[in-house]
């Protein structure tokens, strides 16, 4: 706003009249007003907040935890697979998909070609085998549609009871509260809602 009002005053006044010391000066208060108006949320809120604030319960703050156990329980070379829209999990673990389809948006649209990227993702997640598997229980990270095809979730069922056993559970209970899960933590875990995060490990026998 600062700067389109000095462009109209640009515009309406004489060059010759214009000091620039002046527009500068102009363009300092605006920028100065603006940073004192938003100074709490831009020095004093911590990231995690700031993420809370932008973007609601996205588990944006509980992927940098999530990629540390990827990290931890895998290797460099393996391939992770995210049953959900969360790439920042494989940025964060410096991990390589084991799909390529990384936002799973398009899986749930309304289009022809839906129900062939499930087949696709399916098929890709099989081959890989990877040892870690992230289940996103959000549905922001999903966007349903009324048409959305469940093919995925009526294979995903059947694939990670036979492969995989539960490692961890990040719930994200509200704005200000996630509770984590791991190891024999996970039997207290009662869902609340759809808005948390499974963590499974591939079976060793697999």
């Amino acid at each position: 706003v600062g700067f389109y009002s000095i462009n109209g005053l640009i515009k309406k006044t004489p060059l010759t009249k214009i000091n620039r010391l002046t527009i500068i000066g102009l363009a300092v208060l605006f920028f100065s007003y603006s940073v004192l108006d938003q100074r709490k949320f831009l020095f004093q809120t911590n990231p995690e907040m700031v993420s809370r604030t932008i973007y609601g319960d996205n588990p944006f703050p509980e992927s940098l935890v999530i990629a540390d156990y990827v990290k931890e329980h895998s290797a460099p070379a393996d391939k992770i697979a995210i049953l959900g829209s969360e790439p920042q999990i494989l940025f964060y673990a410096d991990r390589i998909s084991a799909s390529k389809h990384i936002l799973t948006y398009y899986l749930m649209g309304n289009h022809p070609h839906a129900l062939i990227m499930q087949k696709e993702a399916m098929a890709e997640i099989e081959l890989a085998k990877p040892p870690i598997l992230i289940n996103v229980v959000i549905p922001t990270s999903w966007l349903f549609q009324k048409d959305s095809k469940s093919m995925l979730f009526h294979w995903l069922d059947g694939f990670v009871s036979r492969n995989y056993k539960l490692a961890g559970v990040v719930e994200i209970q509200d704005i200000n509260t996630t509770n984590y899960y791991w190891g024999k933590n996970i039997t207290k875990f009662v869902p609340r809602g759809e808005n948390f995060v499974q963590i499974y490990q591939r079976k060793q026998s697999s």
